[in-house]
């Protein structure tokens, strides 16, 4: 039973037990969720970050082949265009 002392509300003893028990199981809710959250969804999130840089690390690597073979082809053909021009000279 709940009475008004000067707009503040006064609770029974067991009442105010009661309360304390419902704060004390959304509080056990509260940290079995975060809990969760931490074990299960961010461990996941960690594992596809640390995929995601090796896949870009991979990626990387093939272009800057794909530069090297570039460079080499440039180098060839500049080569031989040198050499032709040599020749007609």
């Amino acid at each position: 039973m709940q009475k008004v002392v000067k707009g503040q509300v006064v609770l029974k003893h067991e009442e105010i037990e009661d309360e304390i028990h419902v704060i004390h199981n959304k509080i056990g809710i509260i940290e079995t969720i975060l809990n969760r959250l931490e074990n299960n969804h961010l461990a996941h999130m960690e594992k596809d970050i640390d995929k995601l840089g090796a896949d870009v690390k991979e990626v990387s690597g093939r272009m800057w082949g794909l530069v090297i073979v570039g460079l080499v082809q440039l180098c060839a053909i500049c080569g031989a265009l040198f050499v032709m021009v040599m020749n007609n000279v």
